[in-house]
């Protein structure tokens, strides 16, 4: 795992009340280690020159940085990752005007696909946002845990194994490993409130 502050206190502030309130280093950390990945990787397949991607993420940053004082949750399941979504839209838009670049699908058809956020490729974007959010959250608490704890929420949350399989592969009771990975979703959603899928 790259070099980022991790969480090591028993209940930390969930990390998008930390940027929004203490603007914290450590925080801001651990957002890039969450999004940049993730961002890179939506606009990668769009056919950007990885100057251009890192640019644009860098910009991404720079203006959820400035406007995250001024989210509010709505209460709707995904509010955060629809907020980030127009962000990236509103930002694309500006910098393809402003360098000329087209990606392969076309900048005009790229975002209003993506702003629609009842498109194919908004839906995509939710998905991969609640996968990846999370498995990176995982890897932030994942010293927290013992091995099978972690296996346990892996297999099961992300990998979609079926319980009874991971159980007999753990060499655990299914209740076992319902109970680790209610532990590790509960740790999860402390951190991530607002960030994950339910959230």
């Amino acid at each position: 795992m790259q070099s980022v502050a991790i969480y090591d206190g028993p209940t930390p502030v969930p990390l998008l009340e930390e940027l929004a309130i203490a603007g914290s280093e450590a925080g801001w950390e651990r957002f890039v280690f969450l999004y940049e990945p993730f961002l890179r990787g939506q606009l990668r397949r769009y056919g950007l020159q990885p100057c251009d991607e890192a640019d644009l993420v860098q910009e991404v940053f720079v203006v959820v940085l400035r406007k995250l004082g001024e989210f509010r949750h709505n209460g709707k399941c995904g509010a955060f990752r629809a907020w980030l979504r127009e962000i990236v839209v509103h930002t694309a838009r500006h910098y393809f005007g402003q360098q000329r670049l087209r990606p392969a699908l076309g900048a005009d058809e790229w975002a209003a696909e993506l702003a629609d956020g009842d498109s194919p490729l908004a839906a995509e974007w939710d998905r991969e946002h609640d996968r990846h959010v999370t498995a990176r959250l995982l890897e932030l608490v994942r010293a927290e845990f013992d091995e099978t704890h972690y296996q346990a929420f892996r297999r099961t949350a992300l990998d979609e194994q079926p319980i009874d399989d991971v159980a007999q592969a753990l060499g655990v009771s299914a209740n076992v490993v319902y109970i680790a990975r209610s532990r590790v979703l509960a740790r999860l959603r402390a951190i991530g409130r607002g960030l994950m899928p339910d959230g």
